[in-house]
């Protein structure tokens, strides 16, 4: 500006210079305000996050099977069942003593996302970590001996470091075959 407005700018530079920033401050303030006004509210957040879902589950329902050595820690299994939730799939979780074997179902985009985080996201050697803290922090008392539930029982009995996770198949349905995320065992 002081190029622009030379003559103005040699008479009274602080002039021009407060006429400069009220001009940056309007033009930000507008901006804001534009910004302000498209913005969507959470209703329509999420039903744009649904018709999105739902275009693409239109293309086509696909499938992943996964095929998990051991899937005995309890943060695997939440990541897994959530993921699905989240990504729109449904399908299953069966264990057996050698192995676990998930099968999901949904729209390309889902399975695409889901097949990352089975393959590459999760770290499958990780041990399953104590949860002494939030016990003690509750007041309640420290059992040291783990709780196990029925699914527990039916865990494979290799160790976690050699414990992976491969895709069996992968393909295209003509329709779905679960009505939501589910664990057999």
């Amino acid at each position: 500006m002081m190029r622009v407005l030379t003559q103005e700018a040699v008479l009274d530079p602080s002039k021009v210079e407060a006429r400069v920033r009220r001009e940056m401050m309007a033009r930000k303030d507008a901006h804001e305000t534009s910004n302000a006004e498209r913005k969507l509210t959470h209703e329509e957040k999420v039903a744009k996050l649904e018709s999105k879902k739902e275009a693409d589950e239109s293309l086509g329902v696909y499938a992943a099977v996964f095929k998990v050595l051991n899937l005995s820690n309890g943060q695997h299994k939440f990541k897994i069942r959530k993921n699905a939730e989240q990504h729109n799939l449904t399908g299953c979780t069966l264990f057996c003593p050698q192995f676990a074997l998930i099968v999901v179902e949904g729209g390309q985009k889902g399975i695409k996302a889901y097949t990352k985080l089975m393959l590459k996201r999760i770290n499958w050697t990780e041990e399953a970590q104590a949860r002494d803290n939030a016990e003690l922090a509750d007041g309640g008392d420290y059992n040291p001996k783990p709780v196990r539930d029925e699914l527990d029982l039916m865990a494979p009995t290799t160790a976690m470091q050699d414990n992976e996770c491969t895709l069996v198949w992968s393909g295209q349905h003509r329709e779905r075959y679960f009505s939501g995320f589910r664990v057999r065992g």
